[in-house]
């Protein structure tokens, strides 16, 4: 739903917020693509210990590319399947950088954003915005002589929102909306509010919480 709301609502404030900066304001968006569980090459060095990464959401626009990872209940992982030694956040920094490059788009910056459920960044998440721990994982980016600038570039574009921080921001916005709009945009506020007031329940909990509403669905579809 999101992706056909104007940008203004939702995209320009929560970039703006989770890279704690204010360049989306204006920055363009001429050409803007939302797609969903995009399968991403991994960097050529490392194309032989490696497989393809899936980004949960790829969004391009003519001035940056950004790869999305959403969590919800599952933590980032600490290690992938192919090298223990390589958490998730580094892969995902990595991977954004080589396709920009591989690209020939440097004029598309490339950012990483975790959005997730808790309210403060998870640890990998605050490792990598240190340029010294983003050089050190990026070893196979060593032979570059410019490797310590990739570096300080990437630990810039890594970004952390929560769900509630998204449903914060849309619902300050619901005034800017026209009427449909502010329809679609109150239940995405409802439905991410409901699953972070559920989060951390079983799923016999959430069923049992669920019971007196699906009784009272059942008894109106008797009654008509």
């Amino acid at each position: 739903i999101l992706r056909r709301m104007p940008p203004a609502l939702w995209l320009r404030p929560l970039l703006n917020q989770a890279f704690r900066t204010k360049r989306f304001r204006t920055c363009s968006l001429t050409g803007l693509e939302v797609a969903f569980w995009q399968p991403v090459a991994p960097p050529a060095a490392r194309a032989g210990m490696e497989g393809y990464s899936e980004a949960d959401v790829l969004i391009r626009a003519r001035d940056f590319v950004l790869f999305i990872e959403a969590k919800y209940r599952a933590q980032l992982a600490t290690r992938t399947t192919e090298d223990e030694s390589r958490d998730q956040v580094i892969r995902l920094l990595d991977v954004a950088f080589e396709m920009a490059k591989a690209s020939q788009m440097f004029t598309r910056a490339p950012y990483v954003l975790v959005l997730g459920a808790t309210p403060t960044e998870p640890e990998l998440v605050t490792r990598y915005r240190s340029a010294a721990a983003v050089d050190e994982a990026l070893g196979s980016r060593h032979r570059y002589p410019d490797h310590r600038a990739i570096a300080e570039l990437l630990c810039q574009r890594l970004g952390y929102a929560s769900w509630q921080d998204l449903a914060t921001i849309i619902e300050a916005h619901l005034e800017s909306a026209s009427r449909t709009e502010r329809l679609l945009l109150g239940d995405i506020v409802d439905y991410i509010r409901l699953k972070m007031a559920t989060v951390h329940m079983t799923s016999e909990a959430r069923r049992q919480m669920m019971l007196p509403d699906l009784a009272d669905a059942e008894s109106h579809d008797n009654e008509g």
